[in-house]
């Protein structure tokens, strides 16, 4: 399997885990994994955006565009 599928199913994992064993009812439970994984991935598009910045800087090309 590829390290793209591996990462989605371990983090289909850890949401269904979460949202079985938090001890919240079902609204709240999805509620705050959209609160803590949206701040995830706007600290990895912070992470990105630097290295992309960095890597445009030394290369003087352009960073790669985001995976599909």
């Amino acid at each position: 399997m590829e390290p793209r599928g591996q990462l989605w199913f371990e983090l289909q994992r850890v949401v269904q885990d979460f949202r079985e064993f938090s001890g919240l009812a079902p609204q709240e439970a999805l509620g705050v994994l959209v609160a803590v994984l949206r701040n995830l991935l706007a600290d990895q598009e912070a992470e990105l955006a630097k290295l992309s910045t960095a890597g445009t800087s030394r290369s003087g090309g352009e960073a790669p565009g985001p995976l599909p």
